[in-house]
């Protein structure tokens, strides 16, 4: 039943949101290609995020004060509004049509792009992911989507 409820709310963002301002989310700070960018759900984790990007924007990884969280690089999310004196970090809400689940948080807003990343950039992206190992099923968890949301 909850399932239901979930996907059914998830719609009714997806056609209350679709003429909002969309952006693609992906760090390329080290120039040597994509990564999947880091997001909190709690507003109180918003410095920390700031500063783990700031340290990237140097060079620096840094440790993770909070849970580690991902987002598509291939999926826009949407905008719901800009946040802190300077709109440094963007609430949004990321719609996986192909599962109806959602998610809602909070991203650095220096890792957003109007546009999607390039096809080789993305093949490059691609070719790097599947030489990592598969993931035992054991560490296999609920999505952050709802359900078991296998979407790209």
């Amino acid at each position: 039943m909850y399932a239901l409820v979930s996907m059914g709310h998830a719609r009714y963002l997806f056609f209350k949101l679709k003429n909002n301002k969309k952006v693609y989310v992906y760090d390329d700070f080290s120039g040597k290609g994509l990564n999947c960018i880091l997001y909190v759900e709690d507003i109180n984790d918003c410095p920390k995020l700031l500063n783990y990007y700031s340290l990237r924007k140097k060079g620096v990884n840094g440790t993770l004060p909070f849970r580690l969280r991902y987002l598509s690089v291939e999926r826009p999310v949407y905008i719901i509004n800009y946040i802190g004196r300077d709109s440094s970090i963007i609430e949004f809400i990321d719609i996986a049509t192909c599962c109806w689940g959602y998610v809602h948080g909070f991203v650095d807003k220096s890792t957003s792009h109007l546009s999607a990343p390039s096809k080789e950039r993305l093949k490059l992206y691609h070719e790097y992911l599947e030489q990592l190992p598969p993931s035992p099923k054991y560490y296999r968890r609920i999505s952050d989507y709802g359900l078991y949301c296998e979407c790209k």
